[in-house]
């Protein structure tokens, strides 16, 4: 999980933390950790995710979502990919998920918005 939301003691770099009403959220991360912690995956995923939006207006709904599991534990290869997100444009909160599996290409996709 990568989460843009600053910590609720969060004093340092008060520059970084953009605020937007009562929402707050960090203007840069830093993404560290060991050789295989998971960096590079979650790059990927995000470059996935990016294309999933930008192109899903031309699949079809028959079409296979691009799907690469994970093989390095046994039977993880069945397990859905599940990306969500959640940002703000102006007042408006929007969240969007989407979930694949090999098989069913997409099985669930949501998105909507909270004008609260």
């Amino acid at each position: 999980m990568l989460s843009l939301v600053p910590a609720p003691k969060q004093k340092e770099h008060p520059d970084n933390v953009i605020r937007n009403g009562k929402h707050e959220a960090l203007n840069v991360v830093a993404i560290y950790g060991a050789n295989a912690s998971g960096k590079s995956n979650l790059l990927k995923a995000m470059v996935t995710l990016d294309m999933i939006i930008n192109l899903s207006a031309k699949f079809s709904s028959t079409q296979k979502l691009p799907y690469e599991p994970f093989l390095l534990r046994e039977r993880w290869n069945e397990k859905p990919t599940f990306y969500e997100l959640t940002f703000l444009v102006g007042k408006i909160r929007y969240r969007y998920a989407d979930g694949a599996t090999k098989d069913m290409g997409s099985m669930s996709r949501w998105g909507f918005e909270d004008l609260r």
